[in-house]
């Protein structure tokens, strides 16, 4: 039997072959994985803000008081605490009171772009409230967000319910 002198291995050309095959795959996937990421990191955060006024609207029923949620579309902030009343003679902000205020800033990139009230009102000094009443209504309301790549979320929140539902409005893959 004879055996032939072939080295085992690959030659140049199959390796210069598969290597440009690995970088046209690599090309293609990496910057629709980007896209995908930054889209989920979003969505992270629009499900944060959700999940926040679900716990003010518990919070308001368990406590049998009054809660409330402060957008403040100017510093990209959301507070979320029980209301603060008045006190005889004295002025008051009608926001979050005391300790047990959550304040919550979006991911990076992501901004309040605006908000809507029920009855089709704008908030004033780019402050947004919605009040979580111990029966489990909200004054209600639309707030809307938007990440660096242009993609808008709704936060809508229901007036006599009080669920938050989220809607994206991809603006970005025209």
């Amino acid at each position: 039997m004879k055996r032939r002198n072939r080295p085992f291995g690959f030659t140049l050309l199959e390796l210069i072959v598969v290597l440009l095959l690995i970088s046209l795959i690599t090309a293609f996937v990496v910057p629709n994985l980007a896209k995908s990421l930054g889209r989920m990191h979003a969505e992270a955060g629009v499900r944060e803000i959700s999940a926040l006024l679900r716990y003010a609207r518990s919070q308001a029923i368990t406590n049998n008081a009054p809660y409330v949620a402060v957008f403040d579309l100017h510093a990209d902030r959301l507070t979320v605490g029980p209301l603060e009343t008045p006190q005889e003679g004295g002025a008051s902000s009608a926001g979050p009171a005391g300790r047990d205020a959550k304040v919550y800033t979006p991911p990076e990139g992501m901004r309040f772009e605006g908000a809507t009230a029920f009855d089709g009102g704008t908030p004033q000094a780019g402050l947004f409230k919605v009040l979580f009443f111990p029966g489990g209504g909200t004054s209600g309301g639309q707030v809307t967000m938007m990440d660096k790549e242009e993609r808008r979320f709704s936060l809508s929140i229901d007036m006599i319910t009080g669920s938050v539902e989220i809607e994206q409005h991809d603006t970005s893959e025209s």
